[in-house]
Formats: structure tokens, C-alpha cells, sequence
């Protein structure tokens, strides 16, 4: 992944091991948050973290995650759409228009 952020399959297999061992996902998302900031753009990243957020059950973190990186780049498509879901499907919506507001 150091060599190739982009390579699905090696995301895939992370994921299937990840799984496999019980890892710590919050360890894990620690992790993506490095990647995250070198390859803000990049799909398979944003949709590896997606993945790891479903297997946590929890968005608590997304919201302040793309937040950070809308510091950097507030048109970045790939962060408003993880924003967007992480919205949806947790519920998160209550403080939404303060935060779009400022």
C-alpha cells in the first residue's frame, strides 16, 4: 500500500484480514487517517474506511474527520460523499447545518 495507495486488491485483502484477526478497527481507522492525508482523492482509501466504519457500527468519527480534511480542500468530492453517507447512515444529521453554516 506504501507503494501503490490505489491497488484495490491489496484493500481487499487488508479488509478480509482484518476481519479474519479481530483486529482493532479504531487502530485501523488511525492508520487510514495517514493514508487519508497523502491520498486525499484517491477511491479505493475512501471506500476502504467506509468499510472499516460498517464493520465498527459507529460514524462518531467521520464528522470531524472530513471536516479536517475540508481544512485542506474544501471541494474534495470523495470527503463530502463519505460525509454525506456517514450522515445517513448513522443519523447524524442534528448538527448539520451549523457545521455547513460556518
Amino acid at each position: 500500500l506504501e507503494l501503490n495507495a490505489a491497488n484495490y486488491t491489496v484493500w481487499q485483502c487488508r479488509r478480509e484480514c482484518l476481519k479474519a484477526l479481530g483486529s482493532d478497527l479504531n487502530a485501523e481507522l488511525d492508520y487510514m487517517d495517514g493514508f487519508s492525508r497523502d491520498n486525499p482523492k484517491n477511491y479505493q482509501i475512501w471506500h476502504h474506511r467506509r468499510s472499516v466504519v460498517e464493520l465498527l457500527g459507529s460514524g462518531d468519527r467521520e464528522l470531524d474527520f472530513t471536516e479536517a480534511v475540508f481544512c485542506v480542500d474544501h471541494k474534495n468530492y470523495h470527503a463530502w460523499a463519505h460525509r454525506q453517507w456517514a450522515l445517513q447512515t448513522f443519523s447524524m444529521w442534528e448538527q448539520e447545518l451549523d457545521f455547513i453554516e460556518q
